[in-house]
């Protein structure tokens, strides 16, 4: 009884001194559990439609190009009476534009017209000033120079002429400006006008019935709506899931992230059926770590955390939507 229990007994110290190294076994592992899946096509339109009529019913298989609805859009009217407001509002902000240009311009034109009669007024009287120097030394005696009172007039009327020039300048870049100012702000808003115009008579020419078609081939997976239901703008009329996955959704441990890396090839096999499988290439890398889902733990009570890793799958393959599958790094 004794040796029965030694053997026990030293099974279990076996088994814990093991632990450590199979946990570490199970961390570098090459192997990886995955989902494999396809990303869902939704169908859906950027404004409000009505449903007319169904051609496709969920379950079935459909191809590109297949009629799937008839829809029947529900803001045409809203749509255009909106158009033909914000055409009524962009011709008069035009307007309004070319009336506020003109006003500025006229204004810098009057402060030209008054800088000049300033300009002109103090050189005259300047001008005089000097006329009247000249003839008083010439009446009294010619010998008599009034030089110094000569030169600062002199130097006051090249002043005057140095400061209007420089204010004729600044009238001018503020022309200069303003008048580039209004090419782009008319520019600006004719683009817009013809592009309302455009859309008013796109919208015109445009019937409210639509005719929505697939755009891929596979399974309509959800149609939650019927006969006249009525749907808000970006509603998801129906999903269309593809026959096969073309990839597949597995995680690396925190002491793996080396191992892999986007472009490395992998074979991925059906747990089902080993006969089943194909080869991969990683194509995206998750940025941060998250705890696995349940269905991909390879001992359900241990708590895991991984990296999220994507890999392309060959479009004619023979996985479900949403098979388990294996994956093993080559």
């Amino acid at each position: 009884m004794s040796r029965v229990n030694l053997v026990y007994i030293a099974a279990i110290l076996l088994l814990l001194l093991a632990l450590p190294a199979i946990r570490t076994s199970l961390s570098h592992s090459i192997e990886y559990y995955g989902i494999a899946e396809q990303p869902v096509t939704s169908y859906n339109f950027d404004f409000p439609v009505e449903i007319q009529r169904i051609f496709r019913q969920q379950g079935e298989t459909v191809f590109p190009g297949d009629t799937l609805v008839w829809l029947k859009r529900l803001d045409q009217k809203a749509r255009e009476t909106n158009l033909q407001f914000e055409k009524s509002e962009n011709d008069l902000r035009l307007s309004l534009l070319d009336q506020n240009a003109v006003n500025a311009e006229s204004l810098l034109e009057n402060q030209k017209t008054q800088l000049q009669r300033d300009f002109n007024y103090q050189t005259e009287m300047l001008q005089l000033k000097i006329n009247q120097i000249h003839s008083a030394q010439q009446l009294i005696d010619p010998s008599l120079h009034n030089s110094n009172r000569l030169q600062e007039l002199q130097n006051e009327r090249q002043q005057k002429e140095t400061q209007y020039k420089q204010d004729l300048a600044e009238i001018n870049l503020k022309l200069l400006h303003l008048k580039k100012e209004q090419s782009f702000n008319r520019a600006d808003n004719l683009l817009k006008q013809r592009k309302v115009d455009s859309e008013i008579k796109e919208l015109y020419n445009s019937s409210d019935d639509l005719i929505l078609v697939a755009k891929d081939s596979g399974i309509i997976g959800q149609l939650d709506y019927g006969v006249g239901d009525k749907l808000q703008a970006f509603t998801s009329i129906l999903k269309v899931f593809k026959q096969h996955p073309n990839q597949v959704i597995f995680y690396i441990g925190e002491q793996q992230l080396t191992l892999v890396n986007i472009g490395d090839s992998v074979m991925v096999q059906s747990l089902n059926n080993a006969a089943i499988k194909y080869g991969g290439t990683i194509s995206a890398m998750g940025n941060r770590l998250t705890a696995l889902p349940e269905r991909l733990k390879k001992i359900p009570e241990l708590r895991a955390w991984g990296r999220e890793v994507q890999l392309r799958l060959p479009l004619n393959n023979s996985f479900l939507q949403g098979e388990k599958v294996k994956v093993r790094l080559k």
